[in-house]
């Protein structure tokens, strides 16, 4: 699915599979979330898209 998403105006694309976890990604695995936030927040160079 990750690869369908993918598009010449998605370059920033990070993805993350976290096993046996449900759908309630934010609330069973928060610390490897927002490690996964982290890392793609410090890949981001230059500014926002307008």
């Amino acid at each position: 699915m990750v690869t369908a998403l993918r598009s010449p105006g998605g370059s920033n694309l990070l993805s993350a599979v976290l096993p046996g976890c449900g759908d309630w990604t934010q609330q069973e695995r928060p610390a490897e979330i927002n490690a996964a936030l982290l890392d793609f927040l410090a890949r981001i160079d230059g500014p926002a898209p307008q």
